[in-house]
């Protein structure tokens, strides 16, 4: 049997190959040749399941012989039209030579695989499966679809758990950690770099670097800014930058210092940036009554007014009024004759007048006439601040003087006939007029009742012109008053030893002062340079905690404040500063070449840490100077050291001491405070030697040398 087949093949293949043949079919004849009758190569072969290497590449098969093998349409379909395209590729110049192609056999069993050519995605796939007609690609993590051609955005399902940024990428995922962090092992967490302990230096020497979570700062002390470029810290001008302050800005190393114009009554807020009015503390009794003049005179001690009238021949000139003083010095009234003569010149010669004063507290007459003149003092002692009633009578013969009706002054001066009136000066005298004995003209005094020859009525004020009449306080106690915005100014002579190489110096200040607002100067001590060598001041300051107002007395020695009283913290009612509380407080102040002391109401006030002072030094009522001695380790920068060196050169030269304030020619700068003080003064000292305000050299208009208007309350 099996030679049987043998032999039919051969025959059967001489038969079709013996005849001649195009090199290569066409598809079409190609289709026809392969769709003849299939033969078998045996009785069984036709029931075998088809083979497609026997069937399609051994042999050439039509498109029923590859059904056979397949067994269904879909497969049968796919592969039969690139089975032609392989036997168009392969096919020789005859058929039989397909066998001995080497690519005709692999095209042919590749084209039932469904996976060759591969149709998943190369890189997302990791194999292909062939199926029945169908394929499977088993995709790599990271990839989806069919074909595994899908990338899977891990960033965006939530699948990625990174800490920072999570980056997509085809397949995968790449997290990344922001600027200051780094990657831990698990290539998804991220942990903070600590710069600063990687690199102590990073910021620069002596500069604090300070790590954060994903960053480090340069820290700079306050008021500085760090300067990456230099690596170092500049200082920053809040004043230009910022602009904090309501008035002035002084930009200081570090910080800033805002500052108010105390002269026009304005100081610091709590805030230490806004600026508020001055607080008035109390409230002084400033009544006064229409029937009472005050007589005090201006700075040039002119009159307050001037009175001519007329005398009738043969009558005795009258002058009576109350008098109310505390002032033991000055001028009441000044008295000038007019006779009746046809010249001014003739008028002038007879030199006819008389000058009724105060000097040490009584009474003190001197005249000048035709035939002569006089002087005298005498009677009770009329500046104890009560009304006395005054009568002055000028006869032929004589001038009396009368205190409460009882004669006390008598001088003997003989008069010419010829009087046609009386100038009657008040509070001052005429700009030609010369008196005999030198004294103070200004007098700080009221009137009431006042009658002039007869007449009740003050008349042509004198120059300045609308000087006209001031008020006269009602109630009244000794001291000066300072009502604010006015100073009183004196010279301080030279004060050195002299033919000295080390020249001793002191200056001993006492006072004592009743407040009537929060803060103000006291005391200002100025050189023609315009410097501040020193000053005294009430000052106020603010409790942090509690928000309450504090108050101490300062001795500053420029801008420097350099000694402060113990602050108080609360006054006799809410809200109010310490030293308005209706009383009187003792200052005492000693500066020398030895040391600087300073004593409030008894107590040692020279608490600064680097006073020359030493506080067991101290001693509350009384101090010698053996007691004063300079710290010897102190140098010239110490705020106390330079100021009192700088005072003691200064001192060879005439300066100028301002009660009250400071002058508007001082910079604000030049002293911390500049508030301008209002209130009372009394018992001021310099060097032991009491002042008298009334010879001040400039004695502004509104200070009262010798009357203090008393507090509101003052008898209830």
């Amino acid at each position: 049997m099996d030679s049987l087949g043998c032999l039919y093949i051969l025959l059967s293949a001489h038969l079709c190959f013996c005849t001649p043949v195009p090199s290569f079919l066409s598809v079409e004849k190609a289709v026809q040749f392969l769709g003849r009758t299939r033969r078998a190569y045996n009785a069984f072969e036709e029931l075998k399941k088809g083979n497609l290497e026997r069937e399609c590449v051994e042999e050439l098969c039509n498109l029923e012989e590859s059904r056979e093998y397949f067994e269904n349409d879909p497969e049968t379909n796919y592969f039969y039209p690139r089975y032609l395209n392989c036997l168009t590729q392969y096919s020789g110049p005859s058929p039989a030579t397909l066998n001995f192609h080497a690519g005709w056999r692999d095209c042919v069993n590749d084209i039932p695989n469904q996976c060759v050519p591969s149709p998943c995605h190369p890189v997302g796939t990791e194999n292909c499966i062939d199926l029945s007609a169908d394929y499977r690609c088993l995709c790599k993590n990271g990839w989806r679809g069919k074909n595994c051609a899908t990338d899977i955005n891990e960033c965006e399902e939530g699948k990625a758990s990174c800490d920072h940024v999570c980056i997509n990428t085809d397949g995968s995922f790449h997290c990344r950690c922001n600027v200051g962090y780094h990657t831990e092992l698990d290539l998804r967490s991220c942990t903070d770099d600590d710069e600063c302990l990687r690199d102590p230096t990073l910021c620069g020497p002596n500069i604090v670097c300070e790590n954060h979570p994903g960053y480090y700062t340069c820290r700079c002390p306050f008021g500085y800014s760090y300067n990456k470029i230099e690596q170092t810290c500049t200082d920053v001008d809040e004043c230009r930058d910022l602009m904090p302050c309501e008035e002035i800005c002084i930009n200081t190393i570090g910080g800033y210092q805002c500052l108010c114009d105390g002269r026009a009554g304005h100081i610091l807020s709590s805030d230490l940036k806004t600026c508020k009015p001055v607080m008035e503390c109390i409230n002084l009794e400033l009544e006064t009554l229409s029937t009472h003049l005050y007589i005090g005179p201006d700075a040039e001690t002119n009159p307050v007014f001037l009175l001519t009238v007329k005398v009738p021949p043969n009558t005795s000139e009258v002058l009576a009024f109350d008098l109310r003083t505390f002032d033991p010095e000055g001028l009441v009234l000044f008295a000038e004759r007019v006779r009746n003569t046809h010249s001014r010149e003739d008028q002038r010669s007879e030199d006819d007048w008389l000058a009724l004063s105060i000097k040490y507290g009584r009474l003190q007459l001197q005249a000048s006439g035709p035939t002569g003149g006089g002087f005298i003092r005498g009677g009770p002692i009329v500046n104890d601040g009560f009304w006395t009633t005054i009568q002055l009578e000028r006869t032929q013969k004589m001038i009396k003087v009368y205190v409460a009706q009882q004669r006390v002054l008598t001088l003997k001066l003989k008069n010419k006939p010829g009087v046609e009136a009386v100038k009657v000066y008040v509070g001052g005298l005429p700009p030609s007029a010369v008196i005999k004995d030198q004294m103070n003209p200004r007098l700080d005094a009221c009137l009431r009742q006042w009658s002039w020859m007869g007449k009740e009525e003050p008349s042509s004020p004198l120059p300045p012109p609308g000087l006209g009449r001031l008020p006269c306080l009602q109630y009244v106690e000794p001291g000066t008053y300072f009502p604010g915005g006015h100073l009183a100014a004196f010279r301080l002579p030279n004060m050195n030893a002299p033919h000295h190489i080390n020249p001793a110096w002191v200056i001993e200040i006492k006072m004592e002062f009743r407040a009537a607002s929060e803060t103000g100067v006291l005391l200002s001590v100025v050189n023609y340079n315009r410097d501040v060598l020193f000053s005294l001041a009430l000052s106020n300051t603010v409790n942090n905690v509690l928000k309450t107002p504090l108050q101490s007395v300062t001795l500053s020695m420029g801008s420097n404040t350099i000694l402060q009283s113990i602050p108080i913290e609360t006054g006799p009612w809410d809200g109010a500063p310490a030293f308005c509380d209706d009383l009187w407080h003792r200052v005492y102040l000693h500066l020398s070449n030895h040391g600087v002391y300073l004593l409030v109401d008894g107590i040692n006030a020279t608490t600064p840490p680097r006073s020359v002072l030493s506080p067991a030094q101290a001693v509350p009522n009384t101090m010698s100077t053996a007691q004063l001695q300079l710290n010897t380790s102190a140098t010239e920068t110490d705020p106390i050291t330079r100021g009192l060196v700088q005072l003691g050169a200064w001192l060879n030269e005439t300066l100028s001491a301002y009660f009250g304030g400071i002058p508007n020619y001082v910079n604000l700068l030049d002293t911390p405070v500049s508030t301008f003080f209002h209130g009372c003064l009394r018992e001021v000292s310099v060097n032991e030697r009491l002042l008298n305000f009334d010879d001040s050299i400039g004695l502004a208009e509104g200070i009262r040398s010798h009357s203090c208007p008393m507090v509101e309350d003052y008898g209830e």
